[in-house]
């Protein structure tokens, strides 16, 4: 976040999740990554966050090869939806910190954009979205009763940081139309 880190707590640490999660895609031959984020333009600590991971992995935050997009770019931004995903090459996949707003872009994209399709997709909390039959992509599973039971018996002062567990599944297909 923004403001300075409490002086004691037990945090999901989603830095160690984007970094994973952009292994995760350039293991698997992708080299155009979108994140899919809530506000039009990524906060300030998320920017920091994506800057720092694409760092690590050699991908420029910003650029063709690791992008942002807001999920209401459809209504606010049709210009970035057009540049990313109606580039000649789309990205081929493409991440988020909520399994609900990917399930809804998702829809949209396939609609209108087919070669989206295929993108792979990784969202998070492993929430009802992820888990639609014929619709299911991976996520992550954070412990919250571990995170709870840490932070009500924690002893020394800091943070803890807990890196949630990647449940990989097989990537969906689209939308099946009928």
């Amino acid at each position: 976040w923004d403001g300075p880190l409490p002086e004691n707590g037990v945090l999901a640490d989603y830095t160690a999740m984007t970094c994973h999660t952009l292994k995760h895609f350039l293991d698997r031959g992708h080299r155009k990554i979108v994140f899919l984020g809530h506000w039009d333009e990524p906060r300030p600590f998320k920017r920091r966050e994506l800057t720092r991971a694409g760092e690590l992995y050699g991908l420029e935050f910003g650029s063709g090869a690791f992008d942002y997009c807001c999920w209401r770019d459809f209504e606010n931004n049709p210009e970035r939806v057009r540049r990313i995903f109606g580039a000649k090459e789309p990205p081929t996949a493409i991440f988020s910190r909520s399994d609900s707003i990917l399930f809804e872009m998702m829809c949209k994209l396939e609609a209108i954009y087919p070669k989206c399709r295929s993108m792979e997709r990784i969202g998070c909390y492993n929430s009802i979205w992820s888990r639609l039959p014929g619709q299911e992509f991976s996520t992550y599973q954070l412990d919250f009763a571990k995170m709870w039971g840490t932070a009500v018996t924690k002893k020394k002062k800091g943070i803890e940081w807990v890196i949630p567990a990647f449940l990989p599944r097989t990537p969906s297909r689209g939308l099946q139309w009928r």
